[in-house]
């Protein structure tokens, strides 16, 4: 069930298409794929470091999945995020690769610190069970929980 067609109106620009579960979906997809490389090449590149002062590969093995699942997903999952979200192009590559970005209630860029509000607020999305996520399937502006937090839309990228 995707409403992709339905338009919402800001006071001085063409009618904005909302972007529907289904395309927000696939960028998260997309961008998932981008982040699990990103963050296989980083543990690559490290390795050698913690292997050899001295460690075993079961140190190596810890270390890296503490890192990695407790810090290194979050923390680099908030920052890719909010960095491209919060940028001219309002979309992160996944968004981009679908035509698809983020913007405030009235169409324009948002600010980097409403970026962060709105990627922290899908830990709660994800935590409720990611019934904050279906929310956009049934919801009038097709927002997620964590858009209404932070007051955004995902909409498809206007034609110039």
């Amino acid at each position: 069930m995707e409403f992709s067609d339905q338009a919402y109106h800001f006071d001085d620009k063409p009618p904005a298409v909302m972007a529907g579960f289904g395309l927000r979906l696939v960028a998260a997809i997309l961008d998932a794929i981008i982040l699990t490389v990103f963050i296989v090449i980083v543990l690559l590149a490290v390795s050698p470091a913690i292997l050899s002062s001295g460690g075993d590969i079961s140190d190596f093995m810890a270390v890296s999945m503490v890192l990695t699942y407790f810090l290194g997903i979050p923390i680099v999952h908030v920052l890719y995020h909010t960095i491209f979200e919060s940028s001219k192009h309002q979309a992160t590559p996944g968004k981009m690769a679908l035509g698809i970005q983020v913007t405030d209630m009235y169409g324009e860029r948002v600010s980097f610190l409403k970026a962060l509000g709105r990627n922290l607020g899908k830990f709660i999305s994800q935590f409720i069970l990611f019934i904050g996520h279906l929310m956009a399937i049934f919801t009038e502006k097709q927002q997620a929980l964590h858009d209404m937090i932070a007051s955004t839309l995902v909409v498809k990228k206007q034609r110039v």
